[in-house]
């Protein structure tokens, strides 16, 4: 069996970690719909499934930018200045809920 390689994965639990720092500060209706796709130079960026949202997502930019600010530049050595907002072509794959779970 292929073993992930570790910073592939180092990468998605912070990817992970950056979308529930995002999520927390959004509605739920806005949250449920926003994945932070990956951050380049003082640049992150925000993926939606829903294009609707993107300019809510826009609207947001300040108090997310402060939020990933405080949790993460530290320990990215650096700062964020600026979202990107993308658009996925197809709905992105959600966990499972416990009620789907058999939980």
């Amino acid at each position: 069996m292929a073993r992930i390689h570790p910073a592939l994965e180092q990468r998605a639990r912070l990817l992970a970690a950056m979308t529930a720092s995002v999520r927390s500060r959004l509605a739920p209706q806005l949250a449920r719909h926003c994945w932070v796709g990956g951050f380049c130079d003082q640049h992150v960026t925000l993926i939606t499934d829903q294009p609707h949202l993107v300019l809510h997502l826009r609207h947001h930019q300040r108090e997310i930018i402060k939020q990933l600010n405080e949790e993460f530049s530290r320990r990215l050595h650096r700062s964020f200045t600026r979202i990107k907002v993308k658009v996925a072509n197809e709905p992105l794959a959600r966990a499972p809920q416990p009620s789907e779970r058999g939980v």
